[in-house]
């Protein structure tokens, strides 16, 4: 998938308020009400392949319509120093590399 900037900046910009929640506050969030975490716990799930593409297919319509899904970027950007994990806010590689150099500029400059 390939974002333009202005919507990654768009992205990036609705994490600002959420600059200063303690780590362990967002944590907690995604733990209760991060939908990827309850559909893998369902046996009606789907199955992770581990192939980074596929996965990504599979968690599009997860990602979507998760009620944390801002929570889940802002914790990935915090505790992984840009290494994109697995299926993280729906962003591909280098839209994730993207919207996390943004995001520490945001972060740097106080905007």
């Amino acid at each position: 998938m390939n974002y333009g900037e202005e919507f990654l900046a768009e992205v990036v910009a609705s994490l600002d308020d959420l600059a200063h929640v303690p780590i362990e506050t967002l944590t907690r969030a995604i733990g209760r009400h991060g939908v990827c975490g309850w559909i893998d716990v369902a046996a009606d799930g789907p199955v992770w392949t581990g192939d980074v593409h596929a996965d990504r297919l599979m968690a599009a319509p997860l990602c979507s319509g998760c009620p944390v899904r801002r929570e889940c970027l802002e914790w990935e950007f915090r505790t992984t120093e840009g290494v994109k994990l697995d299926v993280w806010g729906l962003l591909d590689r280098d839209g994730h590399e993207v919207a996390h150099q943004l995001w520490l500029w945001r972060r740097g400059s106080g905007v």
